[in-house]
């Protein structure tokens, strides 16, 4: 019923446009009432039904089964391709609150104010084993090299035959120090829909924690992959040393994504703090002293660039790049691409490239690069290799050594309705010095690289 309230304008006329607003949130809030109260009803039955079916069933373990029940059937309709849940936005899509809140109120999280949601979803065709997929992925402490740009560190605090677990996770928002990593602990819940298709879902377990002392920082609603078996056989083949050279590039990854956040190290203290743009210095201690005894540096800038994502991502990916490689001391002549080895076969968003050029005019170095690009996000990252590394890396010598990487990730700007709004560019550089040189140069020195790429970064866009 609409509210009895009479707004008027100074001329006596009703304000026909507060009316309207005001009967669009009643008509909403009636919404969620209903859908509060159909998702209890649905959730008291599905309860009785399993209590009449498992009588000596604990009480708490009904709950959990009811709880999971309604998170699979939530993740299915999310993740349906023509649900309306979703609407198309500019380059990606956006999830429908009013929509999404109205079929699946959360009700579990219905006291905890002030949170933003935030959505996406992707589909893809991997050309692996269904059932060898479902075994990485339901495997949390894996998630840290399958997806080194997303997660920074897992840990699993209680386990049921991989069936259900209780999992601490640490994700990254952006690759930076300069934005917190997000710890979200959840509950993950892996199981089979259908002869074909199968379900790995998640949920924060704060279900019932809504003080304000016990309310986490970041709640993860019902979120997850369907994986479904396609029935077509897909050979990929590549020599020896392209799959050796494609692990090496695995390692830069993890080791860039990790170390520039600062989750690799033991302990890490900040050096410095640039000026204009948002430069950090940070030190971090090597687990493995003996390998690398000296302290890991690692040096991180973040600035807002008007250039579109797809504007400015071939700038960094191609030869162009020497222009920005001078600021950090790769200074070379004669940029050339030998190799790309691209990973997925259908498309080119993620390749592992190799680049040769020669130092001083002299001395043959390679440039190993990984790349990936999509709508959400890119990222470009490189080492420098020697002849010798390089040789060891397509041999299968693990005993290979190149240089700690550097590497830039482009991230869309915030969609606020316009189509020039840019795009946010985090720098990366991760190098080995001894406290000595670190006290005394190679902090400003870096810092100094860092703001002078940035800025030719927004200059080149």
């Amino acid at each position: 019923m609409a509210s009895q309230k009479t707004l008027t304008s100074e001329d006596g006329n009703i304000n026909q446009t507060e009316i309207l607003s005001e009967a669009n949130e009643l008509q909403f809030e009636n919404a969620v009432s209903r859908s509060d109260n159909e998702t209890l009803n649905a959730f008291t039955m599905l309860l009785d039904f399993w209590r009449n079916q498992f009588p000596n069933v604990s009480s708490y373990l009904l709950n959990l089964w009811v709880v999971l029940a309604c998170i699979v059937n939530e993740i299915i309709a999310l993740a349906t391709l023509e649900s309306p849940l979703w609407r198309r936005s500019q380059r990606e899509e956006m999830l429908t609150l009013n929509e999404y809140y109205s079929r699946f109120f959360p009700w579990y999280a219905k006291n905890v104010p002030r949170f933003v949601h935030e959505a996406s979803r992707a589909s893809e065709v991997i050309h692996v084993d269904a059932s060898w997929l479902l075994t990485k992925l339901k495997n949390p402490m894996r998630w840290v090299t399958i997806f080194p740009s997303l997660v920074g560190n897992v840990s699993i605090e209680s386990s049921n035959d991989d069936v259900r677990m209780i999992i601490d996770m640490e994700f990254l928002t952006l690759i930076t120090p300069v934005i917190p990593t997000r710890k979200v602990k959840v509950l993950r819940y892996c199981h089979r829909i259908a002869n074909d298709t199968w379900i790995i879902a998640d949920i924060s377990m704060y279900l019932s924690s809504y003080s304000d002392d016990l309310r986490p920082e970041f709640l993860r609603f019902p979120s997850g992959f369907i994986i479904k078996h396609v029935a077509r056989i897909f050979r990929v083949t590549n020599s020896a040393g392209k799959n050796n050279l494609l692990q090496a590039s695995k390692r830069l990854v993890h080791i860039f994504c990790s170390g520039t956040c600062g989750v690799i190290g033991n302990r890490g203290r900040w050096l410095g703090a640039g000026r204009r743009f948002d430069v950090r210095v940070s030190s971090l201690e090597s687990r493995d002293m003996i390998r690398h005894p000296y302290g890991i540096i690692s040096a991180s800038g973040l600035t807002k660039i008007h250039a579109k994502p797809e504007i400015l991502f071939p700038l960094i990916y191609g030869v162009k790049k020497l222009e920005i490689h001078n600021h950090l001391r790769l200074s070379g002549n004669d940029l050339k691409q030998v190799l790309r080895i691209t990973r997925d076969d259908i498309t080119s968003r993620n390749d592992v490239s190799l680049f040769s050029f020669r130092l001083n005019n002299s001395t043959e170095v390679f440039l190993l690069q990984e790349a990936y690009n999509e709508a959400s996000s890119s990222m470009v990252i490189h080492s420098i290799l020697d002849v010798s590394s390089l040789a060891k890396i397509i041999n299968g010598d693990r005993s290979y050594s190149f240089t700690y990487p550097c590497g830039f990730t482009i991230m869309p700007g915030q969609n606020s309705g316009d189509e020039d709004a840019g795009c946010v560019v985090s720098v990366g550089f991760l190098t080995i010095a001894t406290e000595e040189i670190v006290a005394n140069t190679l902090v400003s020195d870096v810092e100094r690289g860092i703001y002078l790429l940035l800025l030719q970064i927004s200059r080149m866009s």
